[in-house]
């Protein structure tokens, strides 16, 4: 009867973390921090066959370390993380072929056994920037 059928795996976990990719750095929102239960500092990875990305928390002495900020009490609930790593940046959107001064936005999956968030940047989507004039 279910000859054909494939398990699913469940390696995934919901996140809320949400990354915007801009034309100049990363903004992680604050859930973010929380997920990875405040690192100082994490490391980049990139799949280039699979067009993802993952932020992995690292200690501050690896030698790919980027300062992750993770704010704390009422400043965490609101924060905008922002990030740079200008080779990650640049690898990224060059593999997305992201040209233009748009911003893209990507929902994350959280993977704690290894104590990352995956981006799937196949799934990004542009910012739309809200003008004065849209309101009217």
């Amino acid at each position: 009867m279910l000859k054909g059928f494939k398990v699913i795996e469940l390696y995934e976990n919901a996140s809320d973390s949400t990354v915007s990719i801009t034309n100049k750095y990363f903004k992680f929102n604050s859930v973010t921090a929380d997920e990875l239960k405040r690192p100082s500092h994490v490391r980049f990875l990139i799949d280039t066959d699979t067009k993802r990305f993952a932020i992995e928390v690292c200690d501050a002495d690896d030698r790919n370390a980027v300062k992750f900020p993770s704010p704390s009490g009422e400043l965490a609930k609101r924060a905008v993380l922002n990030v740079t790593n200008k080779p990650a940046h640049e690898a990224i959107r060059r593999l997305m072929g992201w040209f233009d001064d748009k911003s893209y936005r990507v929902r994350g999956v959280s993977v704690p056994d290894s104590n990352a968030i995956i981006y799937n940047l196949t799934q990004a989507v542009a910012i739309v920037k809200r003008t004065a004039s849209d309101d009217e």
